[in-house]
């Protein structure tokens, strides 16, 4: 299963914006390599978590995900103390307008 996804700028801008929901993961003969849970992060938006791979894969987001993101990272007391913790404050729905996907015409 390609994994490819996780080289584009979506997949970092939340591991940034979620530290909550990132992980360390451990290969025998690796390096450790944190990682979006993406497990956390659907079960934390009440949405399947093929919904959150569909964004991944495509690296887009519509409007109403961004403001699901948004949401949980300003209310997920953990992910404040997180962000508070390296010197950021949650996301803004502005953060994500780069990654919102184009209606064709």
């Amino acid at each position: 299963m390609s994994t490819e996804w996780k080289n584009l700028p979506l997949y970092a801008h939340l591991m940034a914006c979620l530290p909550a929901f990132v992980t360390e993961t451990k290969t025998p003969g690796c390096p450790p390599a944190r990682e979006l849970n993406v497990k956390l992060l659907h079960q934390a938006l009440n949405m399947s978590h093929e919904g959150v791979y569909k964004w991944l894969r495509a690296g887009r987001l519509k409007p109403e995900n961004a403001e699901a993101i948004v949401d949980l990272a300003g209310r997920h007391a953990g992910n404040v103390a997180l962000l508070a913790a390296a010197g950021l404050a949650p996301p803004k729905f502005e953060d994500f307008t780069d990654y919102f996907r184009r209606r064709s015409a």
